[in-house]
């Protein structure tokens, strides 16, 4: 892969996965074919940020983003008050120089404000990136269909039983009847770190339909 203008080249391999830090290919059926290869500071808002690359001369090898990211560039610092590390890195730079603050805004971007805890993803505005263009990942999106994510579901009754066993078999029970005579059961539906909702199922013909 190469930038637009032919002057970088990129060795770009795929997306691990063999590695538990990588645990999400790119979503909505992207793959690297949908990327592109620009400098930091010409991403543009809403575009997704999968890869970074190091900073050697020649072919440069590219780091993969283990989550990535829609972009929101702004300049730097990004985060209120300087309170992030990235932040604080850039502060420090400009206290040890205080002609540096001038340059912020040619030599760095911030493609991504700090939150969640995260800190600011501020880079050399002249490094190159590697980007689904925003208006690709949108048609991806709308291609694909809504989101398919994992939830926990479960079931309870309160029975009275001599011992765990028989309590599970009287719980079987009761969930075959109630799937045998196709009656409507409450359901507990949580999403990892999401409050539980209570989800009734099946749903009754009329709801359907309506």
């Amino acid at each position: 892969m190469t930038l637009a203008d032919g002057t970088v080249s990129l060795h770009v391999d795929d997306r691990p996965t063999d590695d538990d830090e990588f645990d999400s290919p790119l979503p909505y059926g992207l793959t690297l074919d949908d990327a592109v290869a620009v400098r930091a500071r010409e991403v543009e808002a809403g575009d997704l940020v999968v890869a970074f690359t190091d900073e050697q001369f020649g072919a440069r090898r590219v780091d993969h983003c283990p989550q990535p990211f829609p972009a929101a560039p702004t300049s730097p610092p990004g985060c209120a008050g300087r309170a992030c590390e990235e932040c604080a890195k850039l502060e420090a730079w400009t206290l040890a120089d205080h002609a540096r603050v001038a340059d912020l805004a040619w030599r760095y971007v911030c493609l991504s404000p700090a939150e969640a805890g995260e800190p600011c993803v501020i880079e050399r505005a002249n490094l190159p990136v590697i980007v689904v263009r925003a208006e690709r990942v949108e048609r991806a999106k709308a291609a694909s269909g809504p989101v398919r994510r994992p939830f926990s579901v479960t079931w309870s009754a309160d029975v009275e039983a001599a011992d765990p066993e028989e309590a599970a078999q009287l719980a079987y029970e009761q969930v075959r009847a109630q799937v045998e005579a196709a009656t409507a059961m409450r359901w507990e539906v949580s999403e990892s770190e999401g409050e539980a909702r209570t989800v009734t199922a099946p749903v009754a013909a009329t709801e359907v339909g309506a």
